[in-house]
C-alpha cells in the first residue's frame, strides 16, 4: 500500500476514495478489536501521509482450505477464541455482503 500510494499520489489526493479494510475482527462486537482496526487505519495514514476519504471496515473470511500450515495453526486459535461454535476445520464467510453493498451504494451515489 505505501509503495503503490507513493506511485498514485495524485489520484490518491484528489479523487474520493473509499478504502475497505479488511480484517475478521470487524466480523465481531469485541471493542478492543474495534479499537485495534481504528490504530491500523490510522498507522496506514501515518505511514502514508494519505488520509482516505472514507474507511470502512469488513470481515472477511476464514478459509484454512487455502492457508499453508503455519497460517492455519495461527489462524484456527483465533477462529476458536472469537467464534467458539466455528468447524475449524471448514471454510466461512463473515462477510455482510449485503451490509457491503449499501456501504457501497451510498458511497457511489451521486
Amino acid at each position: 500500500m505505501i509503495r503503490i500510494k507513493a506511485q498514485e499520489r495524485k489520484p490518491l489526493y484528489t479523487a474520493p476514495v473509499l478504502f475497505l479494510s479488511v480484517s475478521l475482527g470487524a466480523g465481531g462486537h469485541d471493542a478492543e478489536d474495534w479499537r485495534a482496526l481504528d490504530g491500523i487505519a490510522v498507522d496506514l495514514q501515518d505511514a502514508t501521509g494519505w488520509t482516505p476519504s472514507t474507511v470502512e471496515h469488513v470481515a472477511g473470511a476464514y478459509l484454512p482450505s487455502k492457508y499453508d500450515l503455519l497460517t492455519r495453526v495461527i489462524m484456527r486459535r483465533i477462529i476458536a477464541a472469537k467464534d467458539p461454535e466455528a468447524d475449524l476445520g471448514k471454510d466461512k464467510e463473515y462477510t455482510d455482503w449485503d451490509a457491503l453493498g449499501s456501504k457501497l451504494d451510498t458511497w457511489l451515489a451521486p
